[in-house]
């Protein structure tokens, strides 16, 4: 089987897909830009930088959460069990997340894509004008996290009671070892004093990365969700009440908003076996025919006029 009729089907052959050791390679970087801003501001301690750190982490710590994402598709590694392993023992506990209540919704998300079974509901939010504002202060104020996180334990987030405890019993180990290395990054910054080290450690944790996931974070991927699937009553792709969009290569706009494939969005719905890295040159094959899979601007530019419109 060539490689157009596998890219037809959706399949992806494995001489196409690079080894699990750069793809390590690649999750470690990843995991070193975004976090390393949480063990300088413990190094550092608070201080100015402890905001530019909290930006830094909450803004481009919404990338590395989509690795959830490729690993729900077993797209990361070849071998499917390092991809389970990265999903609950690193990215899902640091996030505090259920992996497979996660996949569950989806999977949903991908079957009734615009329909009322999807349980994907941030792309109806309507962001015009005021309410833009409104949804940045939500978030700011974390309210927009905690209804995003009730919503999670409800009839339509794929939970049950056993991934949940088993989530709950995973984040219980990592979150202490994580915990614990901050305050050594705190430590090696601090080493005259103690009590330096605790509240270097403290605000690193709390503001930094429990503020920055729940503020920062959960606002991107909000923004990401709507600029996916709101419609802007323009002609579009649509299924459902849902659009359907490839979006411009940008690379500020990527690093925010587009990595792991989300970038060629459209593309991965109708082809979601295949690993994110080879969507871009199969969005470019596909849309030389396909016009409806052709980039509509990035994400900053769809964003601005959905909430001008």
């Amino acid at each position: 089987m060539d490689m157009q009729i596998n890219r037809k089907i959706g399949v992806t052959p494995a001489s196409e897909r690079r080894s699990d050791a750069v793809s390590a390679v690649m999750a470690t970087s990843h995991f070193a830009i975004v976090f390393g801003a949480v063990y300088f501001a413990a190094w550092t301690g608070p201080g100015w930088s402890t905001v530019a750190c909290w930006l830094w982490f909450g803004i481009l710590g919404h990338g590395f959460h989509q690795l959830l994402h490729e690993c729900a598709h077993k797209l990361t590694f070849r071998n499917v069990k390092l991809n389970e392993a990265l999903a609950h023992w690193l990215v899902a506990p640091l996030y505090l997340a259920d992996f497979d209540a996660f996949r569950h919704r989806h999977f949903a998300h991908h079957r009734d894509l615009g329909y009322d079974a999807d349980p994907k509901y941030t792309y109806r939010t309507d962001i015009r004008g005021g309410r833009f504002i409104g949804l940045l202060l939500s978030m700011l104020t974390m309210s927009g996290a905690i209804r995003k996180a009730f919503l999670q334990v409800g009839e339509k987030s794929g939970a049950s009671s056993d991934s949940t405890r088993t989530a709950a019993l995973r984040t219980l180990v990592v979150q202490p070892i994580f915990v614990l290395s901050v305050i050594i990054a705190a430590r090696l910054g601090h080493p005259e004093s103690w009590q330096s080290t605790a509240v270097s450690a403290a605000v690193a944790y709390l503001f930094v990365y429990l503020y920055g996931v729940a503020a920062l974070t959960v606002l991107v991927a909000t923004l990401r969700g709507i600029a996916e699937h709101r419609t802007t009553g323009e002609v579009e792709t649509v299924e459902g009440t849902a659009a359907l969009r490839n979006f411009t290569h940008n690379r500020l706009d990527w690093i925010i908003f587009g990595t792991y494939g989300f970038t060629d969005h459209a593309t991965h719905h109708r082809y979601p076996s295949m690993p994110s890295y080879l969507l871009p040159a199969l969005t470019r094959q596909l849309s030389t025919t396909d016009p409806s899979l052709a980039p509509v601007g990035t994400h900053t530019a769809v964003l601005t006029r959905l909430i001008t419109n």
